[in-house]
């Protein structure tokens, strides 16, 4: 195998971020069959063993094309996540002299040793690490790219200047208002990143909506000081960068990715909007096979979910089955979970429940009366991807975090929106009211902000009653007209999606542009073998 262009990838440990960069990169390798492309991956932690699995989900076994990619593990596992989050940036820069210098690098996870490769030419970074000075210090010739992954409108607000509606430098603002009022940065900071004001917020790709509904649930003060540092380090990095990655698709997010795109291009710097990143379908039944074997090997539970999905296949129907996820971190408030999981065994709906979250708490009560009931299972890891392409699969309970948002649609499968942190309150009003493609539970808001009456005129009161009332209104909806409009218009977006990656499709088109303005065809003269 020979190596003349190398491209370096550095991923936070999320799953959210990781997951859609490996696709991304097996996405490159793809585009240039006969590639002389090879990419490097950093990340951090025991998420290593994931990605390795996601990564063999994209390759048929045999495939050698699957060495162009190698996955490098440069910093030990971290019990508090926000700490390996913020000391990756430092190990990646850290392990960056090696591969500009074309030396042997090895993996802190596995301790593979892996072979030079030339120098890179092209640098793809999340935005949440802070890099960009410490690579230029060491490459001043490669070029930067910036990786974000999340909602677009919610990251335009948090990055973009406040004269195309972004909130513009908070930090800066932070430090003039605490010398006025004598508060603290931190405290000032938190405000500003989560007004609840009531002030009507227009942000692209998002209909009106007060402030305080992007705070759905009650404030975390672990999270004090977390996000301002995120929104600091990202709104310097998106300006020192080269251009911006945005693995979207204008069939979800036209405004907000209009906006990014309008904004960087006045910078004069590039945005690649190439999405949506999920498994590779190339037809090959063997590739196919793969990929399902890899997703069910990452779970704990893997072929019990399946032989679940098929009973209820024949027992119920297509559609019958609701599969429940808030992701890989964040957790709701316990006693709204288990009214809502009351009433799915009441009402005898199959449903899948995974728990990844290390915040998760399953009473031993919980578990014997799912166990009992037949009508559900619990996972601590589940084959997400394999589950919403399933028949049986109806509906995704989710909290709308930009990968299982954008997966659930790409099966053409509706949503129910519990939202919680961050960037999903945004997916959860644009699938609600913007695209009409699932319904949201309102009584599932809790704190001060969450409480309060929303834009669209609902008061929610975020009592346990409430919330088993508003569930079983919303079963019986997802059974009427309206559930069934619903389910056309996510899969009829479903096609959409699919078609970004047809040979001329908007994916297609912008990933190609980018190999062409970053990776020119390999240069002959200087070849580096990886054995």
């Amino acid at each position: 195998m020979t190596i003349n262009g190398h491209i370096v990838m550095f991923s936070v440990s999320g799953w959210g971020h990781v997951r859609p960069l490996v696709a991304f990169a097996c996405r490159i390798i793809q585009q240039r069959p006969a590639s002389d492309i090879g990419i490097t991956i950093f990340v951090s932690g025991n998420i290593i063993d994931k990605t390795d699995i996601e990564l063999a989900r994209y390759f048929a076994p045999g495939d050698e094309s699957k060495g162009h990619i190698r996955i490098i593990s440069v910093q030990a596992e971290n019990s508090d996540p926000f700490e390996l989050i913020f000391g990756t940036a430092g190990a990646c820069v850290h392990f960056y002299p090696s591969l500009y210098r074309e030396e042997r690098v090895t993996c802190l996870s596995s301790g593979k040793t892996f072979e030079p490769w030339p120098k890179p030419t092209l640098v793809i970074s999340d935005v949440f690490l802070d890099v960009v000075s410490g690579i230029r210090a060491i490459d001043n010739a490669v070029t930067i790219l910036g990786w974000s992954p999340g909602n677009n409108s919610a990251t335009f607000r948090m990055l973009g200047p406040e004269e195309l509606g972004g909130t513009g430098n908070i930090g800066a603002k932070a430090i003039v208002e605490a010398e006025k009022t004598g508060k603290s940065v931190q405290d000032v900071e938190n405000y500003l990143n989560f007004p609840e004001e009531g002030d009507l917020l227009e942000i692209p790709g998002l209909p009106p909506l007060y402030d305080f509904e992007l705070i759905p649930q009650k404030k975390n003060p672990a999270m004090d000081g977390v996000h301002g540092r995120f929104t600091k380090i990202s709104y310097n990095f998106v300006r020192a960068a080269d251009g911006l990655i945005l693995p979207s698709t204008r069939i979800l997010e036209i405004e907000a990715l209009d906006a990014w795109k309008k904004w960087q291009n006045s910078l004069g710097k590039e945005v690649y909007v190439i999405g949506p990143l999920l498994s590779i379908n190339d037809g090959s039944k063997v590739l196919e096979k793969s990929s399902k074997e890899n997703e069910r090997a990452a779970s704990d539970k893997g072929p019990e979910i399946e032989a679940f999905l098929d009973k209820a296949l024949q027992e119920h129907g297509e559609h019958s089955l609701i599969y429940i996820s808030f992701g890989s971190f964040f957790w709701p408030k316990h006693s709204h979970i288990w009214a809502f999981l009351d009433v799915l065994i009441e009402q005898r709906v199959p449903f899948i429940f995974a728990h990844a979250s290390p915040h998760a708490v399953i009473p031993d009560q919980l578990v014997q009366k799912v166990q009992e009931s037949g009508i559900g299972l619990l996972s601590k890891w589940a084959p997400q991807q394999l589950i919403l392409a399933h028949k049986a699969t109806g509906w995704f309970v989710s909290h709308c975090g930009q990968n299982s948002f954008v997966e659930s649609l790409a099966e053409g499968v509706p949503l129910l929106a519990w939202p919680l942190f961050a960037d999903q309150p945004y997916n959860a009003a644009i699938l609600s009211l913007r695209l009409n493609v699932g319904y949201q539970l309102m009584e599932a808001r809790t704190g001060t902000a969450g409480l309060k009456a929303l834009k669209r005129g609902i008061q929610p009161t975020g009592t346990d009653e409430a919330l088993r009332r508003e569930t079983l209104e919303i079963i019986e909806k997802m059974r009427t007209a309206d559930g069934k409009l619903k389910r056309q218009n996510a899969q009829n977006l479903q096609a959409q999606m699919k078609a970004a990656w047809d040979e001329d499709g908007e994916a297609v088109t912008e990933l190609k542009r980018l190999l062409e303005n970053n990776i020119p065809r390999a240069n002959q003269n200087i070849q580096f073998s990886s054995r």
